[in-house]
């Protein structure tokens, strides 16, 4: 689980991330990044909607996305809040598909 310093936990926060942030897609999901005060720790937000699959799906999908979170953040992620919402396909993708779209939208 990521620590709470670098998780968006008010749902109104989550909603401004969400509209006002840049927008980036892939087929798996859909990633809006707002860019906060340089040097604050990097923050993230996950929305996994019942239309990805059962509970076990959208678990399983959200403890993925929260590790490749945590990878960036280990790697010196910052300054920017992003709120990640799965799509549909998400839940059936491999994580090596969903790590592969992952790294073209932080590490272009």
């Amino acid at each position: 689980m990521l620590a709470r310093v670098h998780r968006i936990v008010d749902g109104d926060h989550l909603r401004r991330v969400s509209r006002r942030g840049d927008r980036n897609a892939t087929d798996y999901f859909v990633v809006a990044r707002l860019a906060t005060h340089p040097g604050t720790p990097g923050r993230f937000g996950f929305v996994v909607s019942k239309k990805v699959g059962g509970a076990v799906i959208r678990n399983r999908l959200k403890r993925r996305l929260r590790e490749m979170a945590w990878n960036e953040i280990l790697e010196g992620f910052s300054g920017e809040d992003v709120v990640v919402r799965a799509l549909p396909a998400g839940g059936v993708a491999s994580y090596e598909e969903l790590a592969r779209a992952w790294r073209g939208l932080f590490r272009p």
